[in-house]
Protein backbone atom coordinates (compact mmCIF):
# COMPACT_ATOMS: atom_id res chain seq x y z
CA UNK A 1 0.00 0.00 0.00
CA UNK A 2 1.21 3.78 -0.81
CA UNK A 3 2.19 5.59 2.38
CA UNK A 4 0.06 8.40 1.42
CA UNK A 5 -3.16 5.73 1.28
CA UNK A 6 -1.44 4.73 4.63
CA UNK A 7 -1.40 8.22 6.32
CA UNK A 8 -5.31 8.79 5.28
CA UNK A 9 -6.63 5.38 6.18
CA UNK A 10 -4.66 5.30 9.98
CA UNK A 11 -2.12 8.19 10.18
CA UNK A 12 0.92 6.77 9.35
CA UNK A 13 3.24 6.31 6.37
CA UNK A 14 4.55 3.14 7.59
CA UNK A 15 3.31 0.12 6.88
CA UNK A 16 1.34 -2.18 9.06
CA UNK A 17 2.67 -5.09 10.48
CA UNK A 18 1.11 -8.20 8.84
CA UNK A 19 0.14 -10.94 11.19
CA UNK A 20 1.15 -14.88 10.74
CA UNK A 21 -1.31 -16.78 10.86
CA UNK A 22 -0.09 -20.23 12.96
CA UNK A 23 -1.18 -23.58 14.03
CA UNK A 24 -0.30 -26.08 16.73
CA UNK A 25 -2.74 -29.11 16.24
CA UNK A 26 -6.33 -27.89 17.65
CA UNK A 27 -5.18 -24.70 18.45
CA UNK A 28 -4.63 -21.40 15.76
CA UNK A 29 -3.89 -17.86 16.28
CA UNK A 30 -2.03 -15.45 15.15
CA UNK A 31 1.71 -14.42 15.73
CA UNK A 32 2.20 -10.23 15.23
CA UNK A 33 4.82 -8.28 16.57
CA UNK A 34 6.26 -10.28 19.59
CA UNK A 35 2.85 -11.57 20.80
CA UNK A 36 0.24 -13.79 20.17
CA UNK A 37 -3.30 -12.99 18.90
CA UNK A 38 -6.73 -14.77 18.69
CA UNK A 39 -6.06 -18.05 20.18
CA UNK A 40 -8.32 -20.07 19.25
CA UNK A 41 -9.58 -23.43 19.33
CA UNK A 42 -11.64 -24.01 16.43
CA UNK A 43 -13.91 -21.49 15.74
CA UNK A 44 -14.12 -20.51 19.97
CA UNK A 45 -12.04 -17.51 20.69
CA UNK A 46 -9.91 -17.95 23.89
CA UNK A 47 -7.20 -15.41 24.10
CA UNK A 48 -7.21 -12.34 22.58
CA UNK A 49 -3.73 -11.50 22.89
CA UNK A 50 -0.75 -12.89 25.10
CA UNK A 51 2.09 -10.33 25.57
CA UNK A 52 4.88 -9.41 27.53
CA UNK A 53 5.40 -5.54 28.72
CA UNK A 54 7.45 -3.32 30.96
CA UNK A 55 5.38 -0.53 32.93
CA UNK A 56 7.10 2.41 34.45
CA UNK A 57 6.45 3.79 37.72
CA UNK A 58 3.42 5.76 36.52
CA UNK A 59 1.86 3.14 34.88
CA UNK A 60 3.18 4.02 31.46
CA UNK A 61 3.85 1.30 28.51
CA UNK A 62 7.40 1.33 27.74
CA UNK A 63 7.75 0.75 23.76
CA UNK A 64 9.24 -2.17 22.70
CA UNK A 65 11.29 -3.17 19.47
CA UNK A 66 11.65 -6.70 18.39
CA UNK A 67 13.92 -8.12 16.10
CA UNK A 68 13.06 -11.85 15.34
CA UNK A 69 16.17 -14.11 15.32
CA UNK A 70 13.98 -17.77 13.95
CA UNK A 71 10.49 -18.20 12.28
CA UNK A 72 10.18 -21.64 11.35
CA UNK A 73 6.52 -22.79 10.03
CA UNK A 74 5.57 -26.93 9.67
CA UNK A 75 2.97 -28.76 9.89
CA UNK A 76 0.79 -28.05 12.69
CA UNK A 77 3.46 -26.63 14.71
CA UNK A 78 5.98 -23.98 14.59
CA UNK A 79 8.85 -22.21 16.14
CA UNK A 80 9.38 -18.49 16.78
CA UNK A 81 12.56 -16.86 18.87
CA UNK A 82 12.87 -13.25 18.58
CA UNK A 83 14.51 -10.30 21.00
CA UNK A 84 12.87 -7.62 22.81
CA UNK A 85 14.64 -4.34 23.31
CA UNK A 86 12.32 -1.97 26.04
CA UNK A 87 13.76 1.69 25.94
CA UNK A 88 12.07 4.73 27.29
CA UNK A 89 14.90 7.90 27.91
CA UNK A 90 13.42 10.58 30.52
CA UNK A 91 14.28 13.61 32.47
CA UNK A 92 15.09 11.60 35.55
CA UNK A 93 15.10 7.95 34.53
CA UNK A 94 16.61 6.01 31.58
CA UNK A 95 14.84 2.37 31.17
CA UNK A 96 16.36 -0.27 29.46
CA UNK A 97 15.47 -3.99 29.51
CA UNK A 98 15.42 -6.42 27.05
CA UNK A 99 14.38 -10.07 26.40
CA UNK A 100 14.93 -13.37 24.56
CA UNK A 101 11.16 -14.79 23.50
CA UNK A 102 10.55 -18.17 22.05
CA UNK A 103 6.91 -19.15 21.33
CA UNK A 104 6.55 -23.12 19.95
CA UNK A 105 3.64 -25.09 18.94
CA UNK A 106 3.20 -28.28 18.00
CA UNK A 107 1.08 -30.75 16.73
CA UNK A 108 -0.42 -32.01 20.18
CA UNK A 109 -2.42 -29.27 21.10
CA UNK A 110 -0.03 -27.08 22.93
CA UNK A 111 1.57 -23.28 22.73
CA UNK A 112 4.59 -21.93 25.16
CA UNK A 113 5.68 -19.11 25.20
CA UNK A 114 8.97 -17.96 27.34
CA UNK A 115 10.02 -14.99 28.21
CA UNK A 116 13.81 -14.36 29.97
CA UNK A 117 14.35 -10.51 30.22
CA UNK A 118 17.67 -8.43 32.20
CA UNK A 119 17.67 -5.47 33.10
CA UNK A 120 20.05 -3.06 31.61
CA UNK A 121 19.74 0.27 33.90
CA UNK A 122 18.72 0.45 37.59
CA UNK A 123 14.96 2.06 37.37
CA UNK A 124 11.59 1.59 38.58
CA UNK A 125 8.57 -0.29 37.68
CA UNK A 126 5.39 -1.11 38.31
CA UNK A 127 5.25 -4.24 36.81
CA UNK A 128 7.31 -6.66 34.08
CA UNK A 129 6.31 -9.88 32.40
CA UNK A 130 3.10 -11.47 30.61
CA UNK A 131 -0.52 -10.48 30.50
CA UNK A 132 -3.10 -12.45 28.34
CA UNK A 133 -6.50 -10.60 27.81
CA UNK A 134 -9.37 -13.10 27.60
CA UNK A 135 -12.71 -11.83 25.38
CA UNK A 136 -15.12 -10.03 27.55
CA UNK A 137 -17.68 -12.38 25.83
CA UNK A 138 -16.77 -14.95 28.50
CA UNK A 139 -18.46 -12.54 30.92
CA UNK A 140 -20.50 -14.87 33.43
CA UNK A 141 -18.75 -18.07 32.22
CA UNK A 142 -17.54 -20.33 34.75
CA UNK A 143 -13.78 -21.25 34.94
CA UNK A 144 -11.35 -23.56 37.62
CA UNK A 145 -9.36 -21.09 39.22
CA UNK A 146 -5.85 -22.77 40.33
CA UNK A 147 -3.86 -21.10 42.65
CA UNK A 148 -0.34 -21.17 43.86
CA UNK A 149 -0.95 -23.48 46.67
CA UNK A 150 -2.00 -25.95 44.54
CA UNK A 151 -5.93 -25.72 45.82
CA UNK A 152 -8.35 -25.32 42.63
CA UNK A 153 -11.60 -23.68 43.10
CA UNK A 154 -14.67 -22.96 40.50
CA UNK A 155 -15.21 -19.09 39.93
CA UNK A 156 -16.65 -17.16 36.71
CA UNK A 157 -15.91 -14.00 34.79
CA UNK A 158 -17.68 -11.20 36.28
CA UNK A 159 -20.89 -9.84 34.59
CA UNK A 160 -21.18 -6.20 35.83
CA UNK A 161 -17.87 -4.94 35.48
CA UNK A 162 -16.60 -5.64 38.74
CA UNK A 163 -14.05 -2.75 40.20
CA UNK A 164 -12.25 -4.60 42.71
CA UNK A 165 -8.77 -5.36 41.66
CA UNK A 166 -8.29 -8.50 41.95
CA UNK A 167 -11.67 -9.64 40.56
CA UNK A 168 -12.13 -11.78 43.52
CA UNK A 169 -11.22 -15.51 43.71
CA UNK A 170 -8.66 -14.40 40.72
CA UNK A 171 -5.63 -13.68 42.59
CA UNK A 172 -2.89 -15.65 43.41
CA UNK A 173 -3.06 -17.57 40.08
CA UNK A 174 -1.03 -20.57 38.77
CA UNK A 175 -3.77 -22.07 36.27
CA UNK A 176 -6.81 -21.50 34.57
CA UNK A 177 -9.21 -24.41 32.98
CA UNK A 178 -11.51 -22.83 30.39
CA UNK A 179 -14.20 -25.31 29.05
CA UNK A 180 -15.82 -23.71 26.07
CA UNK A 181 -19.00 -23.87 24.60
CA UNK A 182 -18.41 -27.15 22.45
CA UNK A 183 -16.93 -29.36 25.88
CA UNK A 184 -13.30 -28.44 24.55
CA UNK A 185 -11.13 -28.14 27.81
CA UNK A 186 -7.98 -25.76 27.96
CA UNK A 187 -5.37 -25.13 30.15
CA UNK A 188 -3.63 -22.05 30.52
CA UNK A 189 -0.57 -22.23 32.57
CA UNK A 190 1.32 -19.64 34.06
CA UNK A 191 4.87 -19.81 35.50
CA UNK A 192 7.77 -17.69 36.98
CA UNK A 193 5.54 -15.00 39.33
CA UNK A 194 2.03 -15.02 40.98
CA UNK A 195 -0.71 -14.00 39.02
CA UNK A 196 -4.48 -12.34 39.33
CA UNK A 197 -6.96 -10.85 37.07
CA UNK A 198 -8.62 -7.46 36.60
CA UNK A 199 -12.24 -6.29 34.76
CA UNK A 200 -10.39 -3.96 31.99
CA UNK A 201 -14.05 -3.28 31.30
CA UNK A 202 -13.70 -0.23 33.63
CA UNK A 203 -11.16 0.93 31.31
CA UNK A 204 -13.44 0.20 28.39
CA UNK A 205 -11.20 -2.71 27.20
CA UNK A 206 -13.38 -5.61 25.54
CA UNK A 207 -11.28 -7.80 28.17
CA UNK A 208 -10.52 -9.54 31.30
CA UNK A 209 -6.78 -9.59 31.86
CA UNK A 210 -4.59 -12.05 34.01
CA UNK A 211 -1.25 -10.25 34.75
CA UNK A 212 1.82 -11.01 36.96
CA UNK A 213 2.60 -9.27 40.18
CA UNK A 214 -0.20 -9.08 42.40
CA UNK A 215 -0.99 -5.28 43.29
CA UNK A 216 -1.23 -6.44 47.00
CA UNK A 217 2.55 -6.19 46.95
CA UNK A 218 4.48 -2.76 47.02
CA UNK A 219 5.10 -0.77 43.84
CA UNK A 220 6.89 0.88 42.22
CA UNK A 221 9.74 -0.98 43.05
CA UNK A 222 13.19 -0.06 41.82
CA UNK A 223 14.84 -2.86 39.54
CA UNK A 224 18.73 -2.72 40.11
CA UNK A 225 20.84 -3.09 37.03
CA UNK A 226 21.55 -7.09 36.22
CA UNK A 227 18.44 -7.97 37.65
CA UNK A 228 16.76 -11.11 35.42
CA UNK A 229 12.94 -12.16 34.94
CA UNK A 230 11.85 -15.38 33.18
CA UNK A 231 8.20 -16.35 33.27
CA UNK A 232 6.32 -18.88 31.03
CA UNK A 233 3.14 -19.26 29.53
CA UNK A 234 1.61 -22.84 28.52
CA UNK A 235 -1.89 -23.16 26.73
CA UNK A 236 -2.95 -26.48 25.91
CA UNK A 237 -5.70 -28.76 25.06
CA UNK A 238 -6.72 -31.43 27.87
CA UNK A 239 -7.52 -34.94 26.18
CA UNK A 240 -10.49 -37.03 26.81
CA UNK A 241 -13.06 -34.85 24.30
CA UNK A 242 -13.24 -34.07 20.83
CA UNK A 243 -11.36 -31.33 19.79
CA UNK A 244 -12.04 -29.47 16.45
CA UNK A 245 -9.39 -29.20 13.84
CA UNK A 246 -8.22 -25.39 13.42
CA UNK A 247 -10.00 -23.90 10.12
CA UNK A 248 -6.42 -23.67 8.05
CA UNK A 249 -3.83 -21.66 7.71
CA UNK A 250 -6.15 -18.89 6.39
CA UNK A 251 -6.67 -16.87 9.36
CA UNK A 252 -10.46 -17.07 10.13
CA UNK A 253 -9.81 -13.29 10.85
CA UNK A 254 -10.03 -12.66 7.03
CA UNK A 255 -13.39 -14.69 6.67
CA UNK A 256 -16.18 -11.79 5.70
CA UNK A 257 -18.28 -11.43 8.89
CA UNK A 258 -22.22 -11.17 8.08
CA UNK A 259 -23.92 -8.36 8.90
CA UNK A 260 -27.84 -8.12 9.77
CA UNK A 261 -30.17 -5.09 9.91
CA UNK A 262 -33.09 -5.19 12.72
CA UNK A 263 -35.40 -2.60 11.92
CA UNK A 264 -37.58 -3.33 13.86
CA UNK A 265 -35.97 -2.54 16.70
CA UNK A 266 -35.13 1.15 16.36
CA UNK A 267 -33.27 3.00 19.37
CA UNK A 268 -32.48 6.94 19.65
CA UNK A 269 -29.39 8.73 19.13
CA UNK A 270 -27.61 9.98 21.82
CA UNK A 271 -27.81 13.89 21.38
CA UNK A 272 -23.75 14.65 20.26
CA UNK A 273 -21.77 17.73 21.15
CA UNK A 274 -18.32 18.95 21.52
CA UNK A 275 -15.43 19.35 23.77
CA UNK A 276 -13.14 22.17 24.35
CA UNK A 277 -10.23 20.65 26.48
CA UNK A 278 -7.32 21.45 25.44
CA UNK A 279 -7.77 25.28 25.45
CA UNK A 280 -4.26 26.05 24.80
CA UNK A 281 -3.46 27.72 21.91
CA UNK A 282 -6.95 29.61 22.52
CA UNK A 283 -7.08 31.19 19.07
CA UNK A 284 -10.40 32.40 17.47
CA UNK A 285 -11.77 29.89 15.29
CA UNK A 286 -10.95 30.48 11.59
CA UNK A 287 -14.24 31.77 9.34
CA UNK A 288 -14.27 27.84 7.15
CA UNK A 289 -13.56 26.27 11.17
CA UNK A 290 -16.75 27.71 12.42
CA UNK A 291 -18.72 26.95 9.35
CA UNK A 292 -17.31 23.21 9.71
CA UNK A 293 -18.56 22.87 12.94
CA UNK A 294 -21.59 24.54 13.15
CA UNK A 295 -22.92 22.38 10.13
CA UNK A 296 -22.62 19.65 12.91
CA UNK A 297 -25.40 21.05 14.99
CA UNK A 298 -23.79 20.16 18.28
CA UNK A 299 -26.38 19.66 21.28
CA UNK A 300 -23.93 21.25 23.63
CA UNK A 301 -20.65 22.43 23.55
CA UNK A 302 -18.28 21.43 27.24
CA UNK A 303 -16.05 23.80 29.19
CA UNK A 304 -14.41 22.54 31.99
CA UNK A 305 -14.00 25.01 34.92
CA UNK A 306 -11.12 24.09 36.80
CA UNK A 307 -10.63 27.07 39.71
CA UNK A 308 -6.71 27.44 39.14
CA UNK A 309 -4.94 29.57 36.10
CA UNK A 310 -7.17 31.46 33.50
CA UNK A 311 -10.37 29.75 33.92
CA UNK A 312 -12.68 32.99 33.20
CA UNK A 313 -10.85 33.15 29.71
CA UNK A 314 -11.61 30.21 28.97
CA UNK A 315 -15.03 29.95 30.25
CA UNK A 316 -14.77 33.46 27.90
CA UNK A 317 -13.73 31.61 24.93
CA UNK A 318 -16.29 28.73 24.71
CA UNK A 319 -19.07 31.01 26.00
CA UNK A 320 -18.77 32.81 22.53
CA UNK A 321 -19.13 30.19 20.10
CA UNK A 322 -22.15 29.05 22.21
CA UNK A 323 -23.67 32.19 21.92
CA UNK A 324 -23.11 33.13 18.26
CA UNK A 325 -24.49 29.12 17.34
CA UNK A 326 -27.18 29.04 20.01
CA UNK A 327 -25.89 25.99 21.30
CA UNK A 328 -26.14 25.31 25.33
CA UNK A 329 -22.88 25.21 27.36
CA UNK A 330 -22.22 21.87 29.54
CA UNK A 331 -20.44 23.48 32.18
CA UNK A 332 -17.91 20.98 33.63
CA UNK A 333 -17.02 22.27 36.95
CA UNK A 334 -14.61 20.31 39.42
CA UNK A 335 -15.43 21.15 42.99
CA UNK A 336 -13.07 21.85 45.70
CA UNK A 337 -13.21 20.52 48.81
CA UNK A 338 -12.65 23.00 51.24
CA UNK A 339 -16.70 24.72 51.65
CA UNK A 340 -15.34 28.12 52.13
CA UNK A 341 -12.60 28.33 48.95
CA UNK A 342 -15.94 26.50 46.77
CA UNK A 343 -18.59 28.96 47.70
CA UNK A 344 -16.27 31.82 46.78
CA UNK A 345 -15.21 30.48 43.33
CA UNK A 346 -18.49 29.67 42.38
CA UNK A 347 -19.58 33.06 43.30
CA UNK A 348 -16.93 33.84 40.97
CA UNK A 349 -18.59 31.37 38.45
CA UNK A 350 -22.11 32.51 38.87
CA UNK A 351 -20.94 36.51 38.22
CA UNK A 352 -18.80 35.10 34.81
CA UNK A 353 -21.67 33.42 33.06
CA UNK A 354 -24.19 36.04 33.70
CA UNK A 355 -21.70 38.44 32.31
CA UNK A 356 -21.42 35.87 29.08
CA UNK A 357 -25.15 35.74 28.59
CA UNK A 358 -24.71 32.13 26.95
CA UNK A 359 -27.40 29.33 27.81
CA UNK A 360 -26.45 26.77 30.52
CA UNK A 361 -27.95 23.19 28.92
CA UNK A 362 -26.22 21.42 31.55
CA UNK A 363 -23.86 21.20 34.74
CA UNK A 364 -21.55 18.50 35.19
CA UNK A 365 -20.21 17.95 38.53
CA UNK A 366 -17.04 16.60 39.62
CA UNK A 367 -14.39 16.40 42.90
CA UNK A 368 -11.39 18.42 42.78
CA UNK A 369 -8.74 16.05 42.83
CA UNK A 370 -9.99 11.63 41.44
CA UNK A 371 -8.62 8.96 43.30
CA UNK A 372 -9.28 5.51 42.38
CA UNK A 373 -9.45 4.44 46.03
CA UNK A 374 -11.61 5.66 48.41
CA UNK A 375 -13.41 8.10 46.45
CA UNK A 376 -17.16 9.45 47.85
CA UNK A 377 -19.49 11.05 45.64
CA UNK A 378 -18.91 14.89 45.17
CA UNK A 379 -20.98 17.20 47.54
CA UNK A 380 -23.59 19.19 44.80
CA UNK A 381 -24.18 22.56 45.65
CA UNK A 382 -27.98 22.23 44.20
CA UNK A 383 -29.20 26.10 45.40
CA UNK A 384 -26.06 27.71 43.91
CA UNK A 385 -26.42 26.30 40.53
CA UNK A 386 -30.43 26.91 40.33
CA UNK A 387 -29.71 30.14 41.37
CA UNK A 388 -27.35 30.10 38.17
CA UNK A 389 -29.91 28.69 35.88
CA UNK A 390 -32.73 27.59 37.46
CA UNK A 391 -33.48 24.75 35.12
CA UNK A 392 -30.00 23.02 33.84
CA UNK A 393 -29.80 19.49 34.68
CA UNK A 394 -26.88 18.17 37.16
CA UNK A 395 -24.88 15.52 35.96
CA UNK A 396 -22.25 14.19 38.58
CA UNK A 397 -19.60 11.31 38.31
CA UNK A 398 -15.66 11.20 36.83
CA UNK A 399 -13.61 12.95 34.43
CA UNK A 400 -11.79 9.91 34.27
CA UNK A 401 -11.49 6.08 33.59
CA UNK A 402 -14.88 4.18 34.15
CA UNK A 403 -13.07 2.37 36.89
CA UNK A 404 -12.82 6.01 39.42
CA UNK A 405 -16.97 5.91 38.54
CA UNK A 406 -17.15 2.37 39.35
CA UNK A 407 -14.78 3.08 43.22
CA UNK A 408 -17.33 5.92 44.08
CA UNK A 409 -18.28 5.12 47.81
CA UNK A 410 -21.71 6.52 49.67
CA UNK A 411 -24.69 6.89 48.34
CA UNK A 412 -25.72 8.55 45.27
CA UNK A 413 -26.07 12.61 45.70
CA UNK A 414 -29.72 13.59 44.20
CA UNK A 415 -29.06 14.41 40.27
CA UNK A 416 -30.81 14.30 36.92
CA UNK A 417 -27.74 11.59 35.74
CA UNK A 418 -24.48 10.52 35.61
CA UNK A 419 -21.26 10.75 33.94
CA UNK A 420 -17.87 9.49 32.72
CA UNK A 421 -15.43 9.80 30.50
CA UNK A 422 -14.26 7.18 27.72
CA UNK A 423 -11.41 6.45 25.42
CA UNK A 424 -9.71 3.58 24.07
CA UNK A 425 -6.03 3.86 24.92
CA UNK A 426 -5.54 3.07 28.47
CA UNK A 427 -3.63 -0.43 27.88
CA UNK A 428 -3.36 -0.88 24.13
CA UNK A 429 -2.67 0.92 21.35
CA UNK A 430 -2.64 -0.68 17.82
CA UNK A 431 -5.84 -0.33 15.47
CA UNK A 432 -7.30 -3.59 16.67
CA UNK A 433 -7.46 -3.26 20.35
CA UNK A 434 -9.18 0.18 19.94
CA UNK A 435 -11.27 -1.24 17.76
CA UNK A 436 -12.46 -3.58 19.51
CA UNK A 437 -13.28 -1.56 22.30
CA UNK A 438 -16.55 -0.35 21.76
CA UNK A 439 -17.30 -4.01 22.42
CA UNK A 440 -17.17 -3.36 26.10
CA UNK A 441 -19.64 -0.05 26.20
CA UNK A 442 -23.00 -1.78 26.61
CA UNK A 443 -21.49 -3.90 29.97
CA UNK A 444 -19.85 -0.53 31.16
CA UNK A 445 -23.13 1.47 30.53
CA UNK A 446 -25.04 -1.50 32.06
CA UNK A 447 -23.25 -1.48 35.39
CA UNK A 448 -23.30 2.29 35.40
CA UNK A 449 -26.83 2.20 35.18
CA UNK A 450 -27.38 -0.34 37.50
CA UNK A 451 -25.12 2.24 40.13
CA UNK A 452 -26.92 4.91 39.35
CA UNK A 453 -30.29 3.72 40.26
CA UNK A 454 -31.61 3.69 36.02
CA UNK A 455 -30.68 7.58 36.36
CA UNK A 456 -29.51 8.69 32.46
CA UNK A 457 -26.40 7.45 31.69
CA UNK A 458 -23.91 10.60 29.39
CA UNK A 459 -20.62 10.19 28.02
CA UNK A 460 -18.23 13.61 28.40
CA UNK A 461 -15.66 13.51 26.67
CA UNK A 462 -15.48 10.39 24.11
CA UNK A 463 -11.96 10.71 22.72
CA UNK A 464 -9.26 8.69 21.02
CA UNK A 465 -6.61 9.26 23.63
CA UNK A 466 -6.34 10.35 27.31
CA UNK A 467 -6.10 13.85 27.91
CA UNK A 468 -3.92 13.31 30.84
CA UNK A 469 -2.68 10.30 33.34
CA UNK A 470 -4.57 9.86 36.24
CA UNK A 471 -2.32 7.66 37.70
CA UNK A 472 0.83 8.76 37.63
CA UNK A 473 2.62 9.15 40.54
CA UNK A 474 5.57 11.11 39.34
CA UNK A 475 5.49 15.16 40.36
CA UNK A 476 5.48 15.82 36.58
CA UNK A 477 4.33 13.40 34.47
CA UNK A 478 5.20 13.07 30.95
CA UNK A 479 1.97 15.02 28.83
CA UNK A 480 0.10 13.04 26.69
CA UNK A 481 1.12 13.80 22.93
CA UNK A 482 -1.70 13.42 20.06
CA UNK A 483 -2.49 10.65 18.42
CA UNK A 484 -2.15 11.51 14.41
CA UNK A 485 -4.47 8.68 13.51
CA UNK A 486 -7.32 11.80 14.68
CA UNK A 487 -6.88 12.84 11.17
CA UNK A 488 -7.26 9.80 9.71
CA UNK A 489 -10.08 7.08 7.95
CA UNK A 490 -9.48 5.33 11.44
CA UNK A 491 -10.66 7.72 13.56
CA UNK A 492 -13.71 7.93 11.56
CA UNK A 493 -13.97 4.22 11.27
CA UNK A 494 -13.66 3.95 15.18
CA UNK A 495 -15.98 6.95 16.13
CA UNK A 496 -18.72 5.23 13.48
CA UNK A 497 -18.50 2.21 15.90
CA UNK A 498 -17.79 3.95 19.03
CA UNK A 499 -21.19 5.68 18.40
CA UNK A 500 -23.21 2.91 17.38
CA UNK A 501 -22.30 0.78 20.70
CA UNK A 502 -22.98 3.80 22.90
CA UNK A 503 -26.59 4.08 20.62
CA UNK A 504 -27.49 0.73 21.35
CA UNK A 505 -26.61 0.79 25.46
CA UNK A 506 -28.81 3.59 25.41
CA UNK A 507 -26.74 6.65 26.50
CA UNK A 508 -28.81 10.03 26.32
CA UNK A 509 -25.63 12.31 25.52
CA UNK A 510 -22.26 12.07 23.85
CA UNK A 511 -19.47 14.68 23.96
CA UNK A 512 -17.05 14.42 20.96
CA UNK A 513 -13.04 15.36 20.77
CA UNK A 514 -12.13 18.83 20.66
CA UNK A 515 -13.32 21.61 18.42
CA UNK A 516 -10.15 22.13 16.24
CA UNK A 517 -6.34 21.39 16.29
CA UNK A 518 -4.96 17.68 16.51
CA UNK A 519 -7.05 16.74 19.02
CA UNK A 520 -10.57 18.37 17.19
CA UNK A 521 -12.05 17.73 14.09
CA UNK A 522 -11.27 20.54 11.59
CA UNK A 523 -7.90 22.68 11.10
CA UNK A 524 -7.93 26.04 9.05
CA UNK A 525 -9.61 24.68 5.59
CA UNK A 526 -9.64 21.67 5.88
CA UNK A 527 -11.94 18.77 8.24
CA UNK A 528 -11.27 15.52 9.48
CA UNK A 529 -12.43 12.28 8.50
CA UNK A 530 -14.42 11.95 11.58
CA UNK A 531 -16.60 15.00 10.74
CA UNK A 532 -18.06 13.38 7.51
CA UNK A 533 -20.06 10.33 9.48
CA UNK A 534 -21.07 13.24 12.00
CA UNK A 535 -22.19 15.50 9.60
CA UNK A 536 -24.21 13.24 7.72
CA UNK A 537 -25.29 11.79 11.64
CA UNK A 538 -26.99 15.79 11.98
CA UNK A 539 -28.84 15.69 9.03
CA UNK A 540 -31.02 12.75 10.28
CA UNK A 541 -34.15 14.18 11.30
CA UNK A 542 -35.39 11.87 13.31
CA UNK A 543 -32.73 11.04 15.68
CA UNK A 544 -33.55 6.97 15.13
CA UNK A 545 -30.86 3.96 14.70
CA UNK A 546 -31.67 0.85 13.49
CA UNK A 547 -29.25 -2.24 14.97
CA UNK A 548 -26.75 -4.00 12.91
CA UNK A 549 -25.82 -7.42 14.41
CA UNK A 550 -22.79 -9.25 13.19
CA UNK A 551 -21.58 -12.92 13.75
CA UNK A 552 -18.91 -11.67 15.08
CA UNK A 553 -18.51 -8.59 16.19
CA UNK A 554 -14.65 -8.77 16.37
CA UNK A 555 -14.00 -9.73 12.88
CA UNK A 556 -16.37 -6.92 12.14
Amino acid sequence: MLPAVLALRYGSFDALPEPLPLVAGPLSCLYEDGELRSVRCGEELLLLRVYAAVRDRDWGTVPAQVAVREQTVFNEGFRIVFDTSYVRTGENETIRFVSAGRIEGKADGSIVFEFEGEAKTTFQRNRIGFCLLHPAEWAGHPVIAEFTGGRTETAHFPGLVDPAQPVFPFTRLRALLLTTGTGERIEVRMEGDAFEMEDQRNWTDASFKTFCTPLSLPYPIEIPVGTRIVQRITVRTLPGVHTPRPVGRTTPSRRTPSLELHPGESARLPEIGFGHHRPHPRRDLTRPEEDHLQALAPAHLRVDVRFTGDWRKNLAYVARYSRRWKTPLAVAIYLPADADRQAKELKAMGWEIRQSEAEIGRWQIYPEQEVYTGQNWPTIPKETLRAIAPDAPILTGSDTDFLFFNRFEGTLPEVNGVVFQINPQVHAFDNASLMETPLAYEAVVETARFRARNLPVHISPLTLKPRYNPYARSEKPPSIPPDPRQKSLFAAAWTVCALSALTAAGVRSVTLFDLIGDTGLAQGDWVFPAWIPLGWLASVATGEAFPLSADDPRRA
